[in-house]
């Protein structure tokens, strides 16, 4: 059989186009093999399914337009029984879990769908005060508290295995960094006004030590 060149098709006519040409195309190449009648037939039907299958592939790249794909599962899940209203979304780079506001009391539990967790997970809590936060994964957990007063500073601890360690430094790989946000996504000095929240950015070498991560939080001691 001699040989086809192969050209880039022209997607001028676009799609239907496309398929037209490259169908007549084909039905050269199965005609040239003098093959009995059912042989062709079956040829034939077998050619169709590739040209279907590829070309919507030739008219993405030659247009810029992005062929459609099957939708990705969610990096993030909230695993039942949910106790509290969580939402999580993507945001650039970012997978952010929010905590809403509801009664100031609650806890959560969310599990990585994939092999590795997001290369950026942050905690959303809209909440007026965030007293006590603890993230647990594994055997490894951070507790953490914005007070109140004094300016409001953040402190933090890390546990191993059930035991409480010294106070975290800013310097440390475990260290939560927590922003005060108002409604706008702007920094606060003061506690989180009305709509405004806590943005917890979760640290890696945390997110590394298990596949699901517990939280627990309070806005303000009772």
């Amino acid at each position: 059989m001699d040989s086809i060149p192969r050209r880039q098709p022209d997607l001028d006519g676009g799609f239907a186009s496309i398929l037209t040409r490259a169908t007549a195309r084909f039905n050269c190449v199965v005609a040239s093999l003098r093959l009995g009648p059912p042989m062709s037939r079956s040829l034939a039907a077998l050619g169709m399914l590739v040209i279907i299958a590829v070309t919507p592939g030739w008219a993405a790249e030659a247009t810029g337009s992005p062929a459609k794909t099957t939708q990705r599962t969610a990096p993030l899940q909230v695993v039942p029984p949910e106790t509290h209203p969580v939402t999580i979304t993507a945001e650039g780079k970012r997978t952010v879990i929010t905590l809403h506001g509801g009664r100031g009391i609650g806890r959560t539990t969310i599990r990585r769908n994939r092999e590795n967790w997001p290369a950026t997970v942050v905690v959303r809590a809209q909440l007026g005060g965030l007293e006590s936060l603890t993230v647990s994964a594994g055997q490894v957990k951070i507790s953490a508290s914005v007070l109140s007063h004094s300016g409001h500073p953040t402190l933090a601890h890390l546990w191993k295995n059930g035991q409480e360690g010294p106070p975290l430094k800013p310097s440390s790989p475990y260290w939560l960094e927590i922003r005060r946000l108002d409604a706008k996504g702007q920094p606060v000095s003061s506690l989180p006004p009305q709509g405004g929240c806590f943005e917890v950015t979760l640290p890696q070498k945390l997110l590394d030590q298990a596949a699901t991560l517990e939280l627990h939080w309070i806005d303000f001691y009772r």
